[in-house]
């Protein structure tokens, strides 16, 4: 490309400014081009239900493209998401239309994603077990949660061993940077049914994208609530105005 269009390209494409809502973090971001929101729809077009990776990877370097961060996986998934989300309102429109499909039949469905917002914030990191002891979590990264690979799913606590911080007694503080991986591991192994359903629901109570949509077919009067919910949904939302076919 010669230099000049280069820079004529650069000039006309708006730059813009947003805090995410959970860090504080500044950054600059920029519409995504036409090429990039390609690359997306056809990096995620015949991924599996459940790939859940496959569609943050997709996004994460989508991100890297438009933004001045290099460190997207850092994040929360809950903020990724939401950065997502603001950048495809800035680039085609804020107002999504989109067709919902049921057991009754077809609907339409209208969501402004200017108002899809994170729900919740970080739930108190410290869980108590015995004795006065306690362990300090910190909030997963997505980097953390795409770790979580089919091999390591079988491992039901290795999300808690990437994201045990602290333990604390009455007497002492023991730093995560103290303890070998062998040490976090026994530590992990120690812990009851009880102070698992703790982390559980530490986990659970995490900061995420949801929005209910009351959804009503023209043919039925019955009216029926839904919920929009994790990146799998957010990603469909966000990309029901294009199609393959226009690709190719």
């Amino acid at each position: 490309m010669p230099d000049k269009l280069e820079k004529l390209i650069e000039k006309t494409t708006p730059r813009y400014t947003i805090t995410l809502p959970l860090s504080k973090r500044k950054l600059t971001y920029r519409p995504f081009l036409v090429k990039e929101e390609k690359v997306l729809l056809i990096s995620t077009a015949d991924l599996d239900q459940d790939d859940i990776a496959g569609r943050y990877r997709a996004i994460i370097l989508l991100l890297e493209n438009c933004t001045d961060l290099n460190d997207i996986g850092s994040l929360s998934p809950a903020e990724v998401d939401w950065l997502f989300v603001q950048i495809r309102a800035r680039s085609v429109n804020n107002i999504v239309k989109a067709n919902y499909a049921s057991s009754v039949g077809n609907a339409s469905i209208e969501v402004d994603l200017e108002h899809l917002e994170i729900d919740g914030d970080f739930p108190d990191p410290t869980i108590p077990l015995n004795d006065g002891v306690e362990m300090i979590l910190s909030p997963p990264s997505l980097d953390d949660i795409l770790e979580c690979d089919q091999e390591k799913k079988a491992d039901n606590f290795y999300l808690l061993k990437k994201c045990l911080n602290e333990i604390r007694s009455k007497d002492d503080i023991i730093k995560r940077e103290e303890m070998s991986e062998e040490d976090i591991n026994s530590f992990v192994d120690s812990l009851s049914v009880e102070h698992l359903d703790k982390v559980r629901q530490y986990f659970n109570n995490l900061p995420t994208i949801k929005k209910e949509i009351t959804v009503k077919h023209d043919d039925n009067e019955e009216s029926k609530t839904i919920i929009l919910s994790g990146i799998r949904d957010l990603l469909s939302l966000c990309l029901s105005h294009m199609s393959l076919s226009a690709y190719y």
